[in-house]
């Protein structure tokens, strides 16, 4: 296999646990929009990474999607704590000493990805970011292209914990992992679409590397 040389993670869920968080800012979200407090429950039932598909499960106006990631990322902003993974700072380090170009694409906004990677102390390993307001979001695969550009795909990995970073990554064309080491990943959730390599630790992508 062609030695990868530009890895591309999701940020909630495969570099950092911030689910929780993200879920109670979601729940803040749709009941400020429904103008009623909605439970959490509903909130775990309805959530979707497609921010297009939760928008449609929660029957939220999505006519103005600038007015909605604006309100996301406030409300983000007020709650952006997370912690990194159990051996992802050792993966990024041993990545980082191989040459390997380190890249983020996330459907979280960019100033509290940013507050929650410096949190983690992860920031620093990172070239570049692209977030879901600086470009068309999951599963769309601008991103993918933005952070790849003139990249040989051969070369590219994209690791990520939800059915919309595999859907984004066949859509671009490269390979993908698929992150289990959350604590809500489950294989079943990615649907229909599979990627290349499944991953249970943050140390197994090093063999999925070849490193």
């Amino acid at each position: 296999m062609k030695k990868i040389m530009n890895v591309v993670f999701d940020c909630d869920g495969t570099l950092v646990s911030s689910h929780e968080a993200m879920l109670s800012t979601l729940q803040t979200l749709v009941s400020e929009e429904r103008a009623g407090q909605i439970s959490m429950d509903e909130v775990r039932a309805k959530y979707d990474a497609d921010m297009l598909q939760c928008a449609k499960n929660f029957n939220l106006d999505f006519s103005n999607p600038e007015r909605l990631l604006k309100r996301w990322s406030e409300l983000s902003a007020q709650s952006a704590r997370a912690m990194a993974y159990p051996g992802m700072s050792s993966l990024l380090q041993t990545l980082e000493s191989s040459g390997v170009r380190l890249l983020v694409w996330t459907g979280r906004d960019r100033a509290s990805t940013l507050e929650i990677l410096k949190s983690a102390d992860l920031l620093k390993y990172f070239e570049e970011l692209v977030c879901a307001d600086d470009i068309t979001p999951k599963p769309h695969p601008a991103g993918l292209a933005k952070l790849l550009d003139g990249e040989d795909k051969s070369n590219c990995l994209h690791i990520g914990d939800s059915y919309t970073d595999i859907q984004g990554a066949k859509l671009y064309g490269i390979k993908s992992v698929g992150a289990l080491w959350g604590e809500h990943a489950q294989k079943e959730n990615f649907g229909e679409f599979i990627p290349e390599f499944w991953c249970d630790k943050p140390e197994q992508i090093l063999k999925c590397l070849e490193l």
